[in-house]
């Protein structure tokens, strides 16, 4: 306290100002002028409900900040050129809320620690217990030393198999002998009790690697006998074929009789079979592939080749029946084949002008059929395998066939949604075929043609038509209040729970991105600043040498002005703002 002159009030004596700092404006507490708000006033004022940022010191968090950052970036900042700055990296140093002795006892429990660490790592256990003996093992550059691992550290190089019976004996060896102290006790007690001495466990050793030396012996035998009899089989096989293939070239006719009965009999054989799966087995297979390399399959049609191919293809057809899988090539066909039998307005014209050559082979056959006198309705079914018969086969037969072909493919494809562009102009096709047979009624055709309008008939009823776009009604604009009975006070109360969750995650990560902005931003500044200070710094010490040079110029060329002003004539040079000294004046004679 201090009394003021001319009274005896007492007055308040002014502290030193904060070096970093805000100054007080007023004793009741901060400056009012500093303290602001949120820019939005509640709509109701709540006693003892704190809001964030309702009222906060701009200038006390301004100054709290540039005191952090002179501790912080201001200490980094300067000691950035210094190459031996000491660190203190003792353990408490950095974290003052720890006391001298807890900052004492951490650093002993530390060392104590360390010091056990490094003394457990030679030590040798004595354990009675054999589970605490399984646990032991040796290791090699800290890593545990298997029986594989042990046969590759004796190992120089890359050894062959006739030196592994001397590995795995040194393995016995070592087991035995230099490691065998322990565990494997038991093993070297005879049935007396006794101790088996160094040479009988020697002869054991020996025993058992001649043992596995005459069994790797035998195997080995076993393997190459093996080898051998497949060897002599291959080359019998080929031996067989190149025999099967001068054969029928000599006779041609006859084996392809012969090779024609055998696919007749498989395929009966398959159709037997054929609720469980049309997939032939192994020995067929390899019929197949003995039969590709006797006879040729460059031919476009050949006797033995062709049935056989068309036994192969009943082989996908049993494969795509459980997944679906569309195979082009089966409609394709069914497409061109049934185009054969069914003639364009041309193709009329051409028949009704007697030129017959030009008519495919196939309605050929089916015309004479339907001229001739016959009081079937049927068209006779396809013979399986005609090749074994018959030289060849008539079109009616391939019509009953493919017919048949027709129902099961689109039985297997009716459920694809393109199964109207597939299947109608198949469709198309029969009807004309129908028409075309002069009314002749032929139920084959007329039950492939229902049962076919049928799925087509399913596939029209399945599709819907194109709509335009139907909106929800909307609701009337209306005045009245909405009242919420599960009202709560937050952003995004409308929308759904993860929804506003995942709104509310990212305006904390934008707020997070901002802050951390803001904060760079000032962090740039703050050095910025610093750079500033030291610049002005340099810049006032250097003026500050100049000036001092220049004054000591300047008192230099004074004393010497004064000194030819002095001197007369014995100083020459200089001058003043006076100008130079008067002449002395010499005498008359």
């Amino acid at each position: 306290m201090a009394f003021k002159k001319g009274g005896n009030k007492k007055v308040a004596s002014t502290g030193k100002k904060q070096k970093h700092g805000f100054i007080r404006s007023s004793s009741r507490g901060a400056n009012p002028f500093d303290v602001r708000s949120n820019a939005s006033k509640q709509k109701h004022e709540v006693i003892g409900r704190r809001v964030k940022g309702a009222g906060r010191n701009v200038a006390a968090a301004r100054a709290e900040a540039e005191r952090k950052r002179h501790k912080t970036l201001g200490a980094e900042y300067k000691a950035r050129n210094k190459s031996n700055v000491f660190k203190d990296k003792r353990l408490g140093e950095q974290d003052p809320t720890l006391s001298m002795e807890d900052k004492m006892m951490a650093r002993f429990q530390t060392e104590r620690k360390r010091k056990l660490r490094n003394a457990s790592t030679f030590a040798l256990h004595d354990s009675d217990s054999e589970q605490e003996d399984e646990t032991l093992f040796l290791t090699h550059k800290g890593a545990k030393i298997t029986e594989d691992d042990y046969d590759r550290l004796n190992v120089d190089g890359p050894l062959d198999e006739e030196d592994e019976e001397g590995r795995k004996m040194d393995r016995e060896i070592v087991d035995q002998l230099h490691f065998g102290g322990g565990k494997e006790d038991a093993d070297a007690l005879e049935k007396d009790g006794k101790r088996k001495t160094h040479k009988e466990v020697m002869q054991e050793v020996m025993m058992k690697a001649k043992l596995y030396k005459a069994e790797r012996q035998k195997n080995k035998t076993s393997q190459e006998d093996a080898t051998d009899k497949l060897i002599e089989g291959i080359a019998r096989t080929s031996r067989n074929l190149r025999i099967g293939h001068a054969l029928t070239s000599q006779m041609c006719d006859t084996a392809g009789v012969v090779v024609r009965e055998r696919l007749v009999h498989l395929h009966q054989r398959l159709c037997k079979k054929a609720s469980t799966s049309a997939w032939p087995t192994l020995p067929e297979l390899l019929l197949f592939k003995a039969l590709t390399s006797i006879f040729p399959t460059s031919d476009l049609r050949h006797n033995v080749v062709s049935p056989m191919e068309t036994l192969l293809d009943q082989s996908p057809m049993d494969m795509t029946r459980s997944k679906e899988r569309f195979m082009p090539e089966v409609v394709t066909f069914l497409t061109r084949i049934l185009r054969a039998f069914v003639t364009s307005g041309v193709d009329e014209t051409m028949e009704n002008d007697e030129d017959k050559t030009s008519v495919h082979w196939l309605r050929r056959d089916l015309l004479e059929w339907v001229s001739a006198p016959s009081d079937e309705g049927q068209i006779p079914a396809f013979l399986q395998f005609p090749y074994a018969g018959i030289p060849s086969c008539s079109g009616v037969q391939v019509l009953s066939s493919l017919l048949a072909l027709l129902d099961v493919s689109s039985a297997q494809y009716a459920s694809l949604p393109s199964f109207d562009e597939l299947f109608y102009p198949l469709y198309l096709l029969l009807h004309a075929l129908v028409k075309q047979l002069e009314d002749t009624p032929h139920t084959n055709v007329l039950y492939a043609i229902s049962k076919l309008h049928t799925r087509l008939e399913s596939c029209w009823n399945v599709r819907r038509p194109l709509r335009l776009q139907s909106f929800a009604p909307t609701t009337l604009p209306t005045f009245a209040p909405h009242f919420d009975e599960n009202y709560t006070v937050r952003k995004d109360k409308t929308a759904p729970k993860d929804r506003a969750q995942l709104k509310q995650l990212q305006r904390q990560v934008k707020r997070a991105r901002k802050g951390a902005a803001r904060e760079l931003r000032r962090d740039a500044e703050f050095i910025h600043r610093e750079k500033q200070k030291e610049e002005e710094a340099r810049l006032a010490a250097k003026e500050e040498k100049q000036k001092e040079i220049r004054r000591w110029l300047d008192e230099q060329n004074a004393t010497f002005n004064q000194q030819v002003r002095k001197g007369g004539h014995m100083l020459k040079g200089g001058g003043s703002a006076r100008g130079p000294a008067p002449r002395a004046r010499t005498p008359r004679k």
